[in-house]
């Protein structure tokens, strides 16, 4: 039995790999800032500090030729 607050995360990669998990029960924060073009930072945290940090690499897929 899952209690209100409890929060489950789960990353995955392309191929269904886990890059991140993790199980809140308090009160937490999302951060996700761009560190350079298609490159994020991710970090999960409470008030307390942050408990995780995941760097994103996003690329765009190439712009079709008309």
């Amino acid at each position: 039995c899952k209690s209100e607050n409890e929060i489950n995360i789960s990353i995955r990669d392309i191929n269904g790999r886990k890059i991140l998990q993790e199980r809140f029960t308090g009160s937490i924060e999302l951060n996700i800032s761009d560190i350079s073009p298609g490159i994020y930072i991710i970090m999960l945290g409470d008030q307390c500090k942050w408990i995780c940090q995941s760097k994103v690499v996003i690329s765009r897929p190439a712009q079709p030729v008309c």
